[in-house]
Order: structure tokens, then C-alpha cells, then sequence
């Protein structure tokens, strides 16, 4: 059974990084890192049923999705802006959830585009990786570590690209598990030379459903401000969350 994009995309991240951490040079508490990467693997959110909310564009959209449920009828429209969909809102989603373009895709494919990182419409491999010996601690308190990483590179053009980012990490020792991944811009740049982009926050978050219980995503949220081809300056700021979460089996 897939995951859907919206969480895989939050998650693949985190499992390659757990590979390349046995090479990586000593910097704080590698075998907490590595426990925490694993216990926040993209495995584990299998066989759960659970509620997206999406905020952006002046718009709240909350869905359902349940894997009980056959293919192409996982998802469902739970209301928009606080009521419920009306019948055009609801062969619009069934539309967008066939035709994998969403808000969620969006946000993915935007993130590829300023990240260089790739992956298909299924949530596939995404080239996003803990560079090995790029670990360093930042800061370490008794309930957390928080450290900044390095992406592994392709090759000189996509290292240097990437120096447009800091990149964090934060882990509660009390788990151990991954709170957040951080992705900020370091100052404008330009992925393609029709875009400029003047900011970029991106910062997925995850906890525990249950004490003890697997850590699932909570949040992802993106905030860019750019400026394209003759079109002014855009500001926009999305949040995807998840919640209700319903373990119904694989």
C-alpha cells in the first residue's frame, strides 16, 4: 500500500538520511540521530487512516483519507472553509485527487523546482540527502539536540545551488524522534532565470499519536516570496497539517 504524496514527501527525506549517518563524521550523538531518523521512518505511516487541512489562498480545504478504502476513492472532501462541499467542489477534488494535481502536489513541485530535488506523482525518491560528515551540532539542551546538515550533491553545479539553503534538524532525546526539518533560503537567488526568489521557508514537523506510539507528520508548511516573468511580487504562505488519526491496519 502507497502513502499519499502530501505525507511522502515530508517523509523519504528522513528514511535516506538514516543511510548515510554510519559515514557521517562525529558531531553530537550520531546513534541518537540515527534512532531518531528511524523511529520517524516514512514506514510508519502505513495502514493509518487520517484528516489533511490545507490553508492557503485564502482557503481552508480539510480531507479525509482512508486506505480501506479501493484505489482512487481514498480521499474524500470533508468540508471547505468550515461548511460542507457543495456538488461542483466535490467533481472538482475527484477530479484534482485522479488528475494528481493538487495544492499538496503544488507545494511539491514548487519545492522541487527551488530545491532541485525530483520525484513523480506517486511520491517517489526525492535526492535529498544528509551529506555524509555535513552533521553538526548547533545546539544541545537535556530534552533536545538541534543540528544543521548538508545535502548530498550530484555534482559541483548542484552543490553550489544548494548553498542557497541552511538546513536543521531538530531531535527530542525523550523518543529519540525528529521534531523538525527546517529549510530556509540563505538570501534571494534564482533557480531558473525567469524566477527570483526573495525568500524560502519550508518546515515539516512531526509527534508521537500516542505515548509511545509511532511519530507521524503533523505539519509541513511552506512560505516563499518570489517574483517571475512580468508578474508582480507574490507573497504566500500554505500549511498542511494532519490530525484524527486511525490506525486501521495494512
Amino acid at each position: 500500500m502507497k502513502s499519499p504524496p502530501s505525507v511522502l514527501v515530508v517523509l523519504v527525506i528522513l528514511g535516506s538520511a538514516a543511510v548515510l549517518l554510519a559515514s557521517a563524521a562525529p558531531a553530537g550523538d550520531l546513534g541518537l540521530v540515527q534512532q531518531a531518523l528511524e523511529a520517524t521512518d516514512g514506514s510508519s505511516i502505513q495502514g493509518w487512516a487520517y484528516t489533511e487541512t490545507i490553508v492557503g489562498n485564502d482557503r481552508e480545504t480539510v480531507r479525509r483519507f482512508d486506505p480501506r478504502r479501493p484505489e482512487g476513492e481514498r480521499w474524500s472532501l470533508v468540508s471547505v472553509d468550515g461548511r460542507p462541499p457543495i456538488e461542483s467542489e466535490r467533481r472538482e477534488e475527484a477530479e484534482r485527487r485522479s488528475s494528481d494535481r493538487g495544492l499538496s502536489n503544488a507545494v511539491e513541485l514548487l519545492q522541487a523546482l527551488v530545491t532541485g530535488s525530483t520525484g513523480d506523482a506517486e511520491g517517489g525518491e526525492i535526492s535529498a540527502m544528509i551529506k555524509p560528515g555535513s552533521l553538526s551540532l548547533i545546539e544541545e539542551t537535556t530534552t533536545y539536540a538541534l543540528y544543521r546538515f548538508e545535502p548530498a550533491s550530484d555534482d559541483d553545479d548542484d552543490a553550489k545551488f544548494q548553498r542557497n539553503f541552511d538546513r536543521t534538524l531538530k531531535i527530542v532525546k525523550d523518543g529519540p524522534y525528529v521534531a523538525f526539518v527546517e529549510m530556509r533560503s540563505r538570501g534571494p537567488f534564482k533557480p531558473v532565470f525567469w524566477m527570483k526568489i526573495k525568500e524560502y521557508v519550508t518546515t515539516s514537523t512531526f509527534e508521537p499519536v500516542a505515548a509511545g506510539g509511532p511519530v507521524l507528520p503533523r505539519t509541513v508548511t511552506l512560505r516563499i516570496v518570489m517574483r517571475a516573468l512580468l508578474v508582480k511580487e507574490i507573497r504566500a504562505t500554505v500549511e498542511v497539517s494532519y490530525g484524527d488519526y486511525e490506525y486501521v491496519g495494512e
